[in-house]
């Protein structure tokens, strides 16, 4: 499985090809599109700070239509609450959405694709694709 992070789909919604292409080959290999329920909020928040916030929710809401969308459950979040505190630790903290996304992919066991490596490349054991 699969997670696709939030900058896949910020990249999809603003045309870059090299999502677009990234999603064809998933798509093309049957790879199921996934996303944390913590990608969407993401999303609807920066719809809603847009400048046109009906407009960008369209758009969200035909991107949200064609993935899977993977709950952050109890499961995830005592992941996210273990990652938080080693992270804390060696003064590495991250976003705390991206902390959640890759609890949500430890929990599920799931690889993150993302654009953002160098701040999920902090979590040990998690399984990272950049493109």
């Amino acid at each position: 499985m699969v997670i696709l992070d939030t900058t896949v789909l910020v990249d999809l919604l603003r045309g870059d090809e090299d999502a677009s292409e990234l999603v064809k080959v998933l798509e093309k290999k049957g790879v199921p599109l996934t996303i944390s329920t913590v990608t969407a909020q993401e999303l609807v928040r920066g719809a809603y700070r847009s400048r046109s916030p009906d407009k960008e929710m369209e758009k969200v809401d035909v991107v949200l239509a064609g993935v899977t969308t993977i709950p952050f459950d109890l499961e995830c979040a005592k992941i996210t609450g273990r990652i938080e505190a080693v992270l804390l630790s060696l003064g590495r903290m991250i976003d705390a959405e991206d902390v959640q996304i890759a609890g949500t992919a430890l929990a599920r066991n799931a690889q993150i694709i993302t654009r953002n490596a160098e701040h999920f490349s902090r979590i040990k054991g998690l399984s990272i694709q950049t493109y």
